[in-house]
């Protein structure tokens, strides 16, 4: 697991090769008007070391 930083960084060191799939979440306080609790963006990124 890995965070970011106060600029939104994040380094991750990966030392074999192989295929990588990074997600990440940010989550917020919901629009309470409707009925949310929580409002999350995703994201996803694959890569390959060969």
């Amino acid at each position: 697991m890995a965070f970011t930083n106060e600029q939104g960084k994040v380094t991750i060191k990966l030392d074999v090769p192989g295929d990588y799939l990074v997600n990440a979440v940010h989550m917020t306080e919901g629009a309470f008007n409707r009925g949310e609790l929580w409002t999350s963006y995703w994201a996803s990124l694959t890569f390959q070391i060969p």
